[in-house]
């Protein structure tokens, strides 16, 4: 735009079309990250006019990601950026990863009393130690309606544990 308050206004119409877009589709969590405001110039450094860029993220199940997305670029969105796949509930897959964790440990435990003529016993100790990969599938689930394909794909939970057994 010619002055910075035409270049901010076209930008405020312009992303209030998004954000409704992104409402009426079912996006949550919307949130501001950036609003900028630059002045264009010509080779010899004067201003020619200014450029204003605004972004807003947005959450959706990965079942409607796709036809969220293109609902932002038909309401005028330019720019798709940072698409990012995460689940709601990693607390609760971490605990799973971290009994399994526990359970490979007794196995190879009793796999080494077998081998070793001793059994195993009670655990006596046990110490989260850093985060070995536990891979978690999001499923068959995905966009692939006519729109913007978005793939589940997987996610890796982390938890290694040192335990330790009494023998028997």
């Amino acid at each position: 735009a010619q002055t910075a308050a035409a270049a901010l206004a076209r930008l405020a119409a312009e992303m209030n079309d998004v954000v409704a877009a992104l409402k009426a589709h079912g996006g949550t969590g919307l949130q501001t990250q950036t609003v900028s405001l630059q002045p264009q110039t010509n080779v010899r450094g004067q201003v020619t006019g200014y450029a204003a860029d605004d972004q807003v993220s947005a959450e959706s199940a990965i079942a409607g990601a796709g036809a969220l997305i293109d609902a932002a670029v038909a309401a005028g969105a330019n720019t798709v950026d940072g698409t990012r796949l995460s689940f709601s509930d990693r607390d609760g897959a971490y605990r799973k990863a971290l009994g399994e964790a526990v359970a490979n440990a007794r196995d190879k435990a009793q796999a080494l009393g077998a081998a070793g003529g001793f059994g195993v016993g009670p655990v006596s100790t046990v110490t989260e130690e850093s985060q070995a990969p536990q891979p978690v599938d999001f499923g068959a689930v995905s966009a692939k309606a006519a729109g913007t394909p978005v793939e589940a794909g997987t996610q890796e939970v982390n938890a290694d544990v040192t335990v330790t057994f009494r023998l028997q």
